[in-house]
């Protein structure tokens, strides 16, 4: 059996073939792609256009064209947490936000300033998993 592993990570996408024979994984061929990810306003903000992971997955395909019809089972890892806005149609809307954005922390603050927590989100406890929240000025700014 043949397995498709593959890691879309931050800065790179790593990809490998296996071949799982008695109980053991062999590596038969790997890639790996890097890719420049976009940070501005100071480090405080970081996205990335989600054409480059695709264009890394596409790249990887290629290089194991000759192995690619025996790959029976596919196991994909993506960068997390993050956002990426995405049409009916599942074309990105704007670059995909990455983990390393801190501009949840400075909108749920001004939120918090502005309005009753308990009001929005019901308890305290709940304030933490919040910071974590998206606001649209990222894409005003970007403009």
């Amino acid at each position: 059996m043949k397995i498709l592993a593959v890691d879309v990570g931050t800065t790179s996408l790593k990809m490998g073939i296996y071949s799982l024979t008695h109980r053991s994984l062999e590596m038969v061929r790997q890639f790996s792609k890097t890719y420049d990810i976009n940070i501005y306003n100071g480090g405080l903000f970081g996205d990335i256009e989600p054409e480059k992971w695709q264009q890394a997955f596409i790249a990887g395909c290629r290089s194991f064209e000759d192995l690619n019809a025996d790959v029976e089972v596919i196991a994909l890892s993506g960068t997390t947490p993050g956002l990426t806005a995405m049409d009916r149609d599942g074309r990105a809307l704007y670059p995909a936000i990455l983990m390393l954005d801190q501009h949840s922390p400075t909108a749920s603050a001004a939120y918090y300033r502005y309005r009753r927590f308990e009001d929005v989100a019901g308890s305290d406890r709940q304030y933490a998993g919040s910071r974590r929240l998206f606001s649209c000025q990222h894409f005003v700014a970007k403009g």
